[in-house]
């Protein structure tokens, strides 16, 4: 009798083993799903925001060039004054969303941030951006918009030895002790 009580105890604890076992795999499973569910969530956020976001660009643009216009008399006009704080309140909203203008003016051409409309002929070098015709956006990495821009090639600086060879040459041809006229 006490063998079959024995066998009896190992088979519930060998059916309570396999049921934690299910419970631990039940258990992880849950919080992957969770986890999975919060993350599609998040995305999904930011890409309604950025959708939003995009939208609402044109007419960023429209009140940046509105301002940019501006005739000097109006400069102290309430309207006008009430305008560049829509701007300033723009800017607020997009900062407060993550969204972020790409710097483009001087900085090497990226086909990633950059749309070039433009090319410069002039010069030899590297390809910058010269000017900003529309004011690209990121939120986190992800491009909104490009930047459309004019791009250039930046004049390479001479290497630091040659700008002193000059530099002593041109000393070389200058008297070493200047004659200061008396009065």
């Amino acid at each position: 009798m006490a063998k079959k009580d024995d066998t009896q105890t190992d088979e519930l604890r060998s059916q309570i083993d396999e049921l934690t076992a299910d419970l631990q795999r039940v258990h992880a499973d849950f919080v992957n799903y969770r986890r999975r569910n919060d993350d599609e969530r998040t995305q999904l956020m930011d890409v309604a925001k950025a959708t939003a976001v995009t939208q609402l660009l044109p007419l960023i643009d429209n009140i940046e060039r509105a301002l940019g216009h501006m005739p000097a008399d109006l400069a102290n006009n309430q309207w006008a004054k009430g305008v560049a704080q829509l701007a300033k309140q723009c800017d607020t909203a997009l900062k407060s969303l993550k969204v972020e203008p790409i710097e483009a003016l001087g900085k090497p051409f990226d086909p990633k941030l950059h749309q070039a409309i433009s090319y410069e002929e002039d010069g030899a070098g590297e390809e910058v951006v010269v000017e900003e015709l529309q004011k690209g956006y990121h939120m986190g990495t992800n491009i909104l918009r490009p930047s459309m821009v004019k791009v250039g090639r930046k004049e390479e600086a001479a290497p630091p030895e040659q700008v002193e060879h000059v530099l002593h040459e041109q000393k070389k041809g200058e008297p070493d002790d200047k004659e200061i006229p008396e009065d």
